[in-house]
C-alpha cells in the first residue's frame, strides 16, 4: 500500500514538473496513472481492514491524474501522440507488475507473443510520437516563432 502511495506522489510530483512536456510524454505518464489504478484494484478485497481501504482510495486518485495528464497531453498533441503511449503504459504496467510481484503467469507457449505484442506496440508508439514531433516542428518553422497552430477540429 505505500508503493501504491509512493507511485501516486512520484506521479504527482511528475506532472507538476513535466507540466510543459509534449502530448506524448504527458500520454505515457497517463498510461501510468492508469496503469497505478490498475494495479491498486488488485489490493481490493472483501474485508475493509485500513490497508484494503488505503489500496481501495488509491484507485480513484491514480484515475483523477491520469485523466488530467491524458487531458493535457491531448491539448498538446495530435490524438495518436497522446494516446498511444497511454494505451501502451495502462496495458503493459499493470502486466509487468502482476507477473513480476503478483504470481500472474503467461499462458503456456504464449510468451513469445506477449514479448512480441510488447515490442510492436511499443514501436508503434515511438512512430506516431516521431511523426506528431516532425509535424510539430514543420508547423513551428511556417509559422515562426511563437505556439504551433493545432491541427483538426
Amino acid at each position: 500500500v505505500l508503493a501504491l502511495w509512493g507511485g501516486i506522489l512520484l506521479l504527482g510530483v511528475a506532472a507538476r514538473l513535466g507540466i510543459g512536456l509534449g502530448g506524448a510524454a504527458l500520454g505515457a505518464l497517463s498510461g501510468l496513472g492508469y496503469a497505478g489504478s490498475a494495479i491498486a484494484v488488485r489490493g481490493i478485497g472483501a474485508s475493509l481492514e485500513p490497508l484494503v481501504a488505503a489500496a481501495a482510495l488509491a484507485v480513484p486518485a491514480y484515475g483523477v491524474l491520469a485523466f488530467w495528464l491524458y487531458s493535457l497531453g491531448m491539448d498538446r498533441a495530435r490524438v495518436s501522440s497522446a494516446t498511444t503511449p497511454m494505451i501502451v503504459g495502462s496495458t503493459f504496467v499493470p502486466a509487468g507488475v502482476g507477473l513480476a510481484l503478483l504470481g500472474d503467469g503467461v499462458r503456456p507457449g504464449w510468451s513469445a507473443a506477449v514479448v512480441a505484442g510488447l515490442v510492436l506496440a511499443t514501436a508503434g508508439t515511438v512512430v506516431l510520437s516521431r511523426d506528431d514531433l516532425r509535424s510539430r516542428a514543420a508547423a513551428e518553422s511556417a509559422s515562426g516563432p511563437g505556439p504551433a497552430p493545432r491541427s483538426g477540429p
